[in-house]
């Protein structure tokens, strides 16, 4: 069996655990990708749970920059969207489920991920402002629902 180089192990952290700590590091601080990793199960390459510090070390050993403030990120979590458009979560999860507010998410548990510049889009703009006016209707409402009496004016 061949030896590992210089400050290699058989106890190196998943390429999987390492890309999913950079891109939770855009949008997350280092608690929040802890419980994340943990909720989903994710093991240090020696086979321990997650602590702050050791996403602390896998963010450094990576060049993983720490999450920005919240007013320099490019991509925002869905709390932080419905704190900026003035509206609730349930409002722009609405938006995301139908494709009006482009958002993914890496992995479960893990937060949307929105770009902020997406909260600009005409179609989302143009729901929020209907929610702010009240007008919430149509939302629930697909082609394959019927109407609630089958004697409705529409058709």
């Amino acid at each position: 069996m061949p030896k590992n180089r210089t400050g290699y192990h058989n106890h190196i952290n998943s390429q999987e655990v390492t890309e999913l700590i950079g891109e939770l590091a855009l949008v997350c601080e280092d608690t929040s990708i802890v419980s994340i990793l943990n909720r989903l199960g994710y093991r240090t390459g020696n086979g321990n749970t997650w602590t702050e510090k050791r996403v602390q070390h896998v963010r450094h050993t990576n060049g993983f920059p720490a999450c920005p403030p919240s007013d320099q990120r490019l991509w925002i979590t869905m709390q932080q969207a419905a704190e900026t458009l003035g509206v609730s979560e349930m409002v722009v999860r609405r938006l995301i489920a139908q494709k009006s507010l482009p958002a993914t998410q890496i992995v479960k548990f893990a937060p949307w991920m929105i770009e902020r510049h997406a909260l600009d889009l005409p179609a989302v703009r143009k729901a929020i402002r209907r929610v702010h006016e009240g007008r919430r209707t149509g939302w629930a409402v697909s082609e394959k629902q019927t109407g609630l009496f089958a004697d409705s004016q529409e058709g």
